[in-house]
């Protein structure tokens, strides 16, 4: 004989494991989404600032955040072949 709770605690069950999925996955993509954008719009809030005190024209400014878009790009080929090879947690700690 089953108990009549069993299905009700398997609906449960089953209705928390999305939200854990969502809190475990979804949200530190979300963070880790959110601050490599800040990190990319950086340059234009920075941009006055820096274009005062080191005395650099818009062509400056402009060959700065293009040395950082390089210097990203050309990071995620090797990042990327390190994270297939090694796994995440495996090239994270080397990091630290």
């Amino acid at each position: 004989m089953t108990r009549p709770d069993a299905g009700a605690a398997s609906a449960a069950q089953a209705v928390s494991t999305p939200k854990r999925g969502f809190f475990n996955v979804t949200l530190p993509l979300a963070m880790v989404n959110f601050i490599n954008q800040a990190s990319r719009a950086i340059m234009a809030l920075i941009g006055p600032a820096l274009a005062l005190e080191f005395a650099l024209s818009a062509a400056d400014l402009g060959l700065l955040a293009a040395i950082l878009f390089v210097a990203y790009g050309l990071m995620q080929l090797p990042v990327g072949v390190a994270l297939d090879l090694y796994g995440p947690r495996r090239v994270h700690s080397r990091f630290r």
